[in-house]
Parts: C-alpha cells; structure tokens; sequence
C-alpha cells in the first residue's frame, strides 16, 4: 500500500500545469532530496525535539512569499496562527519521553541519575548519565582464559576468574553440581560421561563445537556454522546480528518455513522493503517516462492519488 502524503498542492499543480508535467515532477524530485539533505543536517546541529518547528519555518514563510498584495481576513489570521504556533514550539520544544520497555527508562530511575552528555546525530540521539548506583564494568574486548560454565537442561552458567581456578575450587565447583543435579560443561581434566551424567543431550555437536570454540580451530567453526556466532566486540556491538542469508535455506529446511520468521528476520524484512520500494519506483517513476506525449487524461485519478 502506498501511505497518504497530504500532496494536495501538488496534485493540483500537476492538474493545471499537466503539459509541464515533466519539469515540475523533476523540481518536485529535487525538493525532496533537498530537504532530506536539509534534514540530515539538522540531526548534526539540533536536538530531536527541536527539529520538526524548524522544519515547520519552511512552509511557513514560503506561504507569506504568495500571500496577494491584498489579502484577505481568513489568510491574514492563519498566517498569523502559523506564526504563533511554530514560534511557541521553537521556544517552548516538547519533551521526548523514552519508552517503559527500553533499557534506558529503567537505568534513568536509578537513585540519583543526571544526564552529563547529550549529542545528536543522524545515527541517533545519545545520552550518556552517571548514577552513584553504577559500578564500572569491563569492556567488551576484555577477555579472560578461565571459565568454568555448569549445564542444566536447558540453561548454562559461566563462572568467570581473572586468575586460574585452583584445584580445591574445582572440586566445589564438582561437589555442587552433583549436589543440585548439573552437569560441568567444561573443566581442565573433564570427561565426557561427566558432561551428560544428569541432563543428557540427543546431539553431542554440542560439546564437540564447545570444545572447538576454545581451541586455535574456532575460525573454521565461525565460517561453517550456519549462524554467525563470532564475539563481539567494541567496534562491532552488534548481539543480534546473527543470521546468515547464505544459511536460510538450510534453516528452513533444518527448523521449518513456519519456525523460521521466529528468528530475527529483520535482514530479510529490509530486503524485501527495499524490493517493494524499488518495484514501486520502476512503476510509478521510470515507466511513465516512456509514455508519449499527447493529450494526458485522467485528472481526477491524479487529483486523488495526491490528495490523499
């Protein structure tokens, strides 16, 4: 479906003046990709909020530019109204209120939150805020040599040292597991019937590709998984960023067509806007360029697709 876009004004303009069509579409065109340029560089300068007055200036004063030399009382009180409206957002920005259900709602209610830093830009809005309730945390790059994760059935725990774990710490890491019924996935001098003593699995893959992501072998683990599974790190944050277009077909046929949109589809879904998008250019832009020139009919289909 095709959204409205409120184009009355050029419906009508493309209605009267149908013979030059073709110029005023390209200035129309033109308007646009200026006003995303314009658009994407207020996001550098100005604050989310901020934005759509300053934008709202436009309209605005090339209204006042056609205004006739004597108009009459109805244009002169909504240029006025306009005025006032767009003044008193540009002094008076509404708030931006973060969602409940995101991170940064919950971490602002901390006891004594303040934002220190706001910067904007085309990537997004950042805030950056100190709480005496947060703690310094090491970074994604940081790495440690020692871990010990305990199974259950459907859960792994991963018990983390910068030092190595010394032998009486691994032989209370043991005790508790048989004591609670969990199965130590990986420790120094395991085997493998100790793994799946009290949760066993279908599929010992599992283990097998475990070991190898601790070995010198894990690039070839990376390129052959159908997931991508690689760590991330401080110039590629990206957890979600999981699937694989080459491994769709072998997804689906693996879990099912109907199981498949559970994962994050959100590659495939661009993809497909973009197809859309790009279907709609060629038949809405590109093919009308070849129609010849002649007497155009069908005004009021042009009035209504731009009017609405």
């Amino acid at each position: 479906m095709i959204p409205p876009r409120f184009c009355l004004a050029i419906g009508l303009t493309f209605t009267k003046y149908s013979r030059r069509i073709g110029v005023l579409y390209f200035w129309n065109l033109v308007g646009s990709g200026a006003g995303g340029l314009l658009a994407l560089g207020l996001m550098w300068v100005f604050p989310p909020r901020e934005i759509p007055a300053i934008l709202a200036l436009i309209p605005v004063f090339s209204g006042l530019l056609v205004i006739p030399r004597k108009p009459g009382a109805m244009i002169l009180i909504m240029a006025t109204l306009s005025l006032i409206c767009v003044t008193a957002t540009i002094l008076r920005p509404p708030a931006l209120v973060p969602s409940e259900y995101k991170g940064l709602s919950r971490a602002m209610q901390l006891p004594e939150a303040q934002t220190t830093l706001g910067k904007n830009s085309p990537c997004g809005f950042m805030l950056v805020f100190s709480s005496p309730a947060l703690r310094y945390a090491p970074e994604l790059s940081l790495t440690y040599t020692d871990a010990v994760p305990a199974r259950s059935w459907g859960a792994i725990t991963f018990m983390v040292k910068k030092t190595p774990f010394r032998p009486e710490e691994i032989s209370n890491i043991r005790a508790f597991c048989r004591r609670l019924n969990f199965d130590p996935a990986l420790l120094p001098d395991i085997e493998a019937a100790e793994r799946a003593f009290f949760n066993a699995l279908q599929d010992d893959l599992f283990f097998n590709h475990l070991d190898q992501l601790l070995s010198s072998e894990r690039t070839s683990l990376y390129a052959a998984y159908d997931f991508n599974i690689r760590p991330a790190t401080d110039d590629r944050p990206y957890f979600a960023q999981f699937l694989r277009w080459k491994s769709l077909p072998n997804i689906a046929e693996h879990f099912g067509n109907r199981t498949v949109p559970f994962f994050e589809i959100g590659y495939l879904a661009v993809f497909l806007t973009l197809l859309q998008a790009a279907l709609a250019a060629v038949l809405l832009i590109i093919v009308p360029l070849f129609h010849k020139p002649g007497q155009r009919r069908g005004k009021a289909q042009i009035f209504f697709y731009f009017s609405r």
